[in-house]
């Protein structure tokens, strides 16, 4: 952990979780072109509060070294520059009060990457930003930075949901072409060498782009507009590890947000989705001891269990122990064993009766039940009659099938 970083004893202190089944998260992903002019970074926090977002990764800070800063306003921005004093490239993340409480740590990379790491009941947050090189850059360059990507990527923990962010200069096109896994129908555009290499990323680290997965208008894909305004490309992207794709619920790009950036502001909204835990069936035998209220059977359990023990007490004799010592969990367990056996082959297993006849049946098989079921559902029937044609079908079926 960098010396920049929350401790995760003081993030769990303050007891914020920042996704939950129930609540909604919403993760920003903006190049704004510069925050170093006077007054940028309160005009991109306004836009942040206006579009309800919790955590906003930024392309194209321009700040210099890396850091951490708490606007005026309550927002808190995580920042990693160059370290020669040139205001170029940088990237950063914006969080609200909600979301810093929940900061566990962060790290600075470099001037195109930047890690945040949040804390979760149920599941931790991972959130990669980065500013990819254009498509234009020499093929070192590219190589760099997706292998520091891949670097970065594997040190995230094996349960997180990581979101990765960021400007990608990455043209991913429409077509799936064998890469379903991967990417949706709804892409925009044709292909490049940028894209190409993030979808080889996304299969071999198994991430999804949500961009291309949701069906939206055009001009809610599109997240880059030439100066000239006649060419507009999809190149700002989410992606979200495979596990969690359903929990991502939308993405698209604002085009009401505005801080005078050739880029459009991609939202996505996100709810956490568990996976229900299978119901653990008991394994315990229940006996009908109602039964040893009769003379004889009680007679004939008690003669059983006598002899398995003076059985079991033979062959302990026959076994060297020393002097002194005594298993407890053993005889135990042996006379669990014994008395189980006994049990087994002198008294039946208990029945489980219907809770509404009381009789030895399950409650789906009883018949008065599914009487009283069945006349409550065609009087439902007739009594609903602006019910649409499905649910008439589905309670006529219910009732064809008890029948």
């Amino acid at each position: 952990m960098m010396p920049l970083s929350q401790s995760r004893e003081n993030a769990q202190e303050l007891n914020e979780i920042l996704v939950t089944p129930r609540t909604q998260i919403r993760i920003g992903n903006w190049n704004v072109t510069t925050t170093y002019t006077a007054g940028k970074s309160a005009q991109v926090a306004r836009v942040m509060n206006q579009m309800k977002i919790h955590i906003m990764g930024i392309s194209e800070c321009r700040w210099t070294g890396a850091g951490r800063v708490k606007l005026s306003s309550g927002e808190t921005v995580l920042y990693s520059g160059r370290d020669d004093d040139q205001h170029m490239q940088g990237v950063a993340i914006m969080m609200n009060q909600e979301a810093t409480k929940a900061l566990i740590d962060w790290s600075p990379i470099n001037e195109r990457m930047i890690k945040a790491r949040f804390y979760s009941k149920f599941v931790k947050v991972t959130m990669i930003h980065v500013y990819a090189p254009t498509n234009d850059a020499d093929e070192q360059t590219k190589e760099d930075f997706y292998g520091k990507l891949q670097e970065v990527t594997e040190q995230v923990h094996n349960h997180d949901m990581l979101i990765i962010t960021g400007d990608m200069n990455a043209k991913v096109g429409n077509l799936v072409n064998g890469l379903g896994r991967v990417m949706g129908r709804h892409g925009l555009g044709t292909v490049n060498d940028n894209g190409e290499r993030l979808k080889e990323f996304c299969d071999f680290n198994e991430m999804v782009i949500t961009g291309t997965v949701f069906p939206h208008k055009e001009i809610h894909k599109q997240t880059w507009v030439s100066p000239d305004g006649r060419t507009k490309n999809q190149i700002d992207h989410t992606l979200v590890n495979r596990k969690f794709r359903t929990s991502v619920l939308d993405t698209r790009a604002m085009r009401s947000a505005d801080v005078a950036s050739d880029h459009y502001l991609v939202r996505s909204t996100i709810r956490l989705k568990l996976k229900r835990a299978p119901a653990m069936k008991s394994t315990t035998k229940r006996f009908d001891t109602q039964k040893l209220q009769n003379h004889d059977i009680h007679r004939r359990f008690t003669i059983q269990l006598k002899n398995r023990f003076q059985v079991q007490s033979h062959r302990n004799k026959d076994k060297t122990v020393p002097r002194g010592s005594c298993d407890a969990n053993a005889f135990t367990t042996a006379s669990n064993e014994e008395k189980n056996r006994t049990a087994e082959s002198k008294l039946p297993l208990a029945v489980k009766l219907c809770f509404y006849c009381k009789k030895p049946h399950d409650l789906d098989a009883c018949p008065e039940f599914i009487k009283k079921q069945s006349v409550h559902e065609r009087s439902l029937l007739r009594q609903n009659d602006h019910a649409s044609a499905t649910q008439k079908m589905v309670i006529c079926l219910k009732i064809a099938r008890r029948e």
